[in-house]
């Protein structure tokens, strides 16, 4: 037999360091690969990204080099009623949380404090990158907000996305943009600047010069928008073809 052990943001150090389960299977000679299927369920505490590490303890174990196993993984909500309006600003995250493909994730929720983004649209909260210094955000920095899951099942027209959003970025070398997915992994560039049933979506056609965003965004500031209030614009995309879908973030 063989005793699981997994545990969220870091790693058992025991048996009795996390959830375990002992599984009896056949276990000698070359390294070898099953399937554990715990009985009782992982259930997250809050929403946002977390690391799962497992480990294997194994008596008499010749090379515990093969022993761990982690996996990132994202927890959210699961939203069914429409319309949906969310303002963050209470205390839990609703389903969102931020992450990142690089080094660094300066999204923070709470009030800004920026030289150019002074305070939320709707008081007091908004999502923002290094919300309580003056200091432009990381260098070299693919960072993301994600949202809950949206269970469009139900609907037979397809939803419309609007928002309020204030942006103050280095023209054309860096660059935001809003994406979507219906699986949960694979993420396409939603909306078209050329769309004219969307309003105020993009205002750059082009890649960003380091290429980290190849399609369409928004770069520069939102300030040089005749529209905009403190330098927050309202932007609206109609979802297309997303009527129907079930998993859609």
């Amino acid at each position: 037999s063989v005793t699981v052990v997994y545990k969220e943001n870091s790693l058992p150090q025991n048996l009795n360091d996390g959830v375990s389960q002992t599984f009896s299977t056949f276990w000698s000679g070359s390294p070898k690969i099953f399937n554990a299927v715990f009985s009782q369920d992982y259930i997250p505490r809050r929403s946002g990204v977390k690391k799962i590490y497992a480990r294997v303890f194994l008596q008499n174990d010749g090379d515990s080099t093969n022993d761990i196993k982690q996996k990132t993984i994202g927890v959210t909500n699961i939203i069914t009623r429409f319309p949906f309006e969310e303002q963050f600003d209470g205390n839990s995250d609703s389903g969102w949380f931020s992450g990142s493909t690089t080094f660094a994730n300066d999204w923070q929720k709470g009030s800004p404090n920026k030289t150019h983004i002074k305070s939320a649209y709707s008081l007091p909260n908004c999502w923002i990158t290094k919300k309580d210094t003056l200091a432009d955000y990381s260098d070299n920095q693919n960072s993301f907000l994600i949202s809950p899951i949206f269970d469009f099942s139900s609907l037979v027209a397809d939803p419309v996305l609007t928002f309020y959003h204030n942006f103050n970025l280095e023209t054309f070398a860096d660059g935001v943009v809003v994406e979507y997915s219906i699986n949960g992994n694979d993420f396409q560039i939603l909306g078209d600047p050329e769309d004219t049933t969307s309003h105020q979506w993009y205002n750059n056609s082009s890649p960003t010069q380091n290429d980290s965003i190849n399609g369409p965004n928004w770069t520069g500031n939102s300030d040089t928008y005749p529209t905009h209030t403190n330098g927050w614009i309202f932007s609206s995309v109609i979802l297309q073809g997303l009527a129907g879908q079930g998993k859609v973030q």
